[in-house]
């Protein structure tokens, strides 16, 4: 743990760690300004009779109705309402309305800022409509799907009390207009005042709802946008879900599997939350309908940190970061199935301070990998940070301390969008650095490290096809020995790195010269040796072993200023009469030329030797 936590607060690190939680500070505080904000301002400009009745409707004993006009397509209705919270929970209908008309002081102005904490309670709301369109029908939309039980009440014609019922407890296909949010068509198309009361039960989740009233012109065409950005949303998943068990399949890589089972959760608690799957999935089943979100937004939280352990896990491996992700998920995977059987106060707080726990352990597993330098990390984070971060104000609005909005039921699903695509990126990149690690360490067993040119193994093989074929046809074919005669000095010089970069500059001069058809090699550190294949002459072999000199004298700036390559080369004409004596196979030649270029003297050894022409 304590090299964890050196590793978050280095140096290196610690700038971008204060400057991520200064900006997640502002976001999530701008989002809270937005929230409570957004309802405020939600209403549609009215003309000014409406906004002075408006203005005065809190003065006034007797409400003010809200006047649906000719003009009029949507009006918000909370400035409009009074609300009573009933503790006692069995306060029926007529004794409130009783009490309201005798002046009792039950009922209070209502505001959008209102987040009534309701568990074990009842909400009342009150408010008046007059519809002055008689042709006009209204459609009443409360804007949240997380919620238990809602009723609408209001006289008829003939002084009746009618009902209306939505909410979680009831099957979506009971309820008065099948929709994703609690909706009502209003009785209000009498020219008189018809007043209306809202009897509202939650449990746990604090209730803020903003209710609207629309033309139903106007709520179709709401609707249809709404289908199509959430169609759109539902898409988007699906696709990325796809591709993830696709490059599952055709890859195998347990990356993929885990995002597969994450993008699961994740869009099943998308289209909860926007009430979709309670809509068309199970619209038959109140439970489901109830508990779902919460059991799903759990599920959510518990996959997210271990999924990102598993894709930086190969830059980073800490066994008490690992524990704690197993712990975390462990509490949250209790929580879902608690949510499912048994929901109580204790497991839903636990659920918000899992979710918001997971938050920060994303950020914790990835700010210790960052510390490596790998630029998965930094795609990864990116990623994952709109999700993150919508998760602040659901938390924020989950307890009561922001009211339900637009922004509150939206952040997640456009967080998703964003998150998916960079997410795909993200695996993507590190799938293919993995492939392409892969792919060098199988090569090492043919290739040379360093250089990527063939390795001794490899090349023997290829130079015994060569004598074969040089003994059959009758012809003579080359071996040109290269030495770096300064690797030493590079190396004590400058160091090991550019004595590396002395290396790789010898192989690629050495293969600007040969043919397509010829074979480099570099048996040891600084020891190259060529292949010539075909019918070789010693005029072509002095030619070749004169542009290798000269090339290694070519100006470069990849060499500290001054040094050059020096290369001593020994060029053979195979076989010779004395290389046969040490047999015929490729790994005697090669031995015999190295023999014999090594037995003389390094003081007298020429730049560009010949043996056998």
């Amino acid at each position: 743990m304590r090299k964890l936590t050196l590793g978050i607060f280095d140096s290196r690190n610690l700038r971008w760690l204060l400057k991520t939680g200064w900006w997640l500070a502002v976001f999530a505080f701008c989002l809270s300004l937005t929230s409570i904000s957004s309802q405020a301002k939600s209403q549609p400009q009215q003309p000014q009779e409406l906004a002075t009745l408006a203005s005065s409707a809190l003065s006034q004993r007797n409400m003010t109705p809200a006047i649906l006009g000719a003009h009029i397509q949507s009006i918000d209705l909370t400035p409009y309402a009074e609300y009573w919270i009933d503790d006692s929970k069995t306060t029926s209908l007529e004794t409130v309305q009783a009490r309201a008309t005798a002046g009792v002081g039950l009922f209070k102005a209502s505001k959008a800022t209102d987040a009534h904490k309701i568990n074990g309670k009842v909400l009342w709301l009150r408010f008046d409509v007059k519809s002055n369109d008689l042709s006009a029908r209204w459609i009443l939309e409360l804007g949240s799907p997380l919620v238990d039980d809602v009723k609408l009440f209001w006289r008829n014609t003939n002084g009746q009390w009618m009902s209306l019922k939505a909410g979680d407890i009831v099957p979506r296909e009971q309820w008065p207009l099948p929709t994703r949010l609690p909706a009502f068509a209003l009785q209000a198309g009498n020219n008189d005042v018809v007043q209306h009361y809202l009897r509202v039960e939650n449990a746990r989740v604090p209730v803020s709802l903003p209710m609207h009233v629309y033309r139903d012109s106007e709520y179709l065409e709401g609707l249809q946008v709404e289908n199509m950005l959430l169609g759109a949303l539902a898409g988007l998943i699906g696709l990325m879900l796809l591709c993830c068990v696709w490059v599952a399949i055709w890859r195998r890589e347990q990356a993929f599997i885990a995002c597969s089972v994450y993008l699961v959760a994740l869009g099943l608690y998308n289209l909860t939350s926007t009430g979709l799957t309670p809509l068309y999935w199970w619209n038959e089943s109140p439970l489901l309908a109830d508990r779902m979100n919460y059991a799903l937004a759990a599920l959510t939280a518990a996959l997210g940190p271990w999924l990102v352990n598993l894709i930086v896990q190969p830059v980073v491996r800490v066994r008490t970061m690992n524990t704690i992700i197993a712990i975390q998920a462990v509490m949250m995977i209790f929580c879902t199935a608690a949510e499912i059987v048994w929901p109580t106060k204790a497991s839903y707080a636990l659920l918000n301070l899992g979710v918001l726990m997971s938050v920060v352990l994303v950020y914790a597993v990835i700010s210790a990998a960052w510390q490596r330098g790998e630029a998965i990390t930094r795609w990864v984070a990116l990623s994952f940070a709109p999700v993150a971060l919508s998760a602040l104000p659901l938390i924020l609005r989950n307890f009561g301390l922001i009211p339900n909005s637009l922004l509150t039921q939206s952040v997640v699903s456009i967080a998703t969008a964003i998150e998916l695509p960079l997410l795909m990126y993200a695996l993507l990149t590190r799938s293919n650095m993995r492939r392409e690690g892969l792919a060098r360490a199988s090569g090492l067993r043919r290739k040379d490290a360093l250089t990527g040119l063939p390795n001794t193994y490899s090349f023997l093989e290829q130079m015994q096809g060569v004598i074969t074929r040089s003994t059959r046809f009758k012809h003579a074919y080359g071996l040109i020995l290269v030495e770096l005669a300064n690797h030493d000095w590079f190396a004590k010089e400058h160091g090991r790195e550019m004595a590396d970069r002395a290396v790789l500059l010898t192989s690629t001069r050495l293969q600007q010269q040969v043919r397509d058809v010829d074979t480099v090699c570099r048996f040891d550190e600084s020891n190259f040796v060529i292949l010539v294949e075909g019918a070789c002459t010693p005029r072509q072999l002095a030619k070749l072993a004169a542009g290798i000199s000269a090339g290694g004298h070519a100006p470069t700036e990849i060499l500290p200023v001054g040094a050059s390559l020096r290369l001593s080369i020994c060029c053979a004409l195979m076989p010779t009469e004395s290389s046969q004596t040490m047999g015929e196979d490729a790994n005697a030649q090669l031995g015999w030329l190295i023999a014999t270029a090594e037995a003389e003297p390094i003081d007298q050894r020429k730049l560009i030797r010949s043996l056998g022409f």
